[in-house]
């Protein structure tokens, strides 16, 4: 699905960033796409091709091991192991995202020790959007 794809459904996005002022572990080209009112984030360096989709604060959105919006930290470490990386985003030391590369799934934390949000990317592909 394209990023034209998602706006024809979805309507036009709320804002557009760029990944620099991300926070210091995204590659600084992307662009992101956000719908504010869904929880949406679309991150993108070509505005067509999707390299990253995160959901902020949707319950409804479960990985096939159960992880959901609030999940303890401790439920993710025991389903998923040792993140590939983990990397710090936003002022906030305790705001985390783990990235299970070769699953192709984002788990973040944003001051808590409970989930977040959720991504997910190609897998293998993570050093496309975070840098490595």
């Amino acid at each position: 699905m394209t990023v034209d794809n998602l706006v024809a459904v979805l309507g036009r996005q709320t804002r557009i960033a760029s990944g620099g002022q991300l926070g210091g572990d995204m590659q600084i080209d992307l662009r992101v796409y956000r719908w504010d009112n869904i929880g949406l984030l679309v991150y993108t360096r070509d505005g067509q091709s999707v390299l990253l989709m995160e959901v902020n604060q949707a319950p409804e959105f479960v990985t096939e091991k159960g992880i959901t919006f609030d999940t303890p930290r401790a439920e993710v470490e025991a389903a998923y192991g040792r993140p590939t990386k983990v990397s710090q985003f936003g002022a906030n030391p305790n705001n985390l995202s783990f990235q299970y590369d070769s699953l192709g799934l984002e788990v973040f934390f944003s001051g808590a020790a409970r989930v977040q949000g959720l991504g997910i990317f190609r897998p293998g592909s993570a050093s496309s959007v975070w840098k490595p």
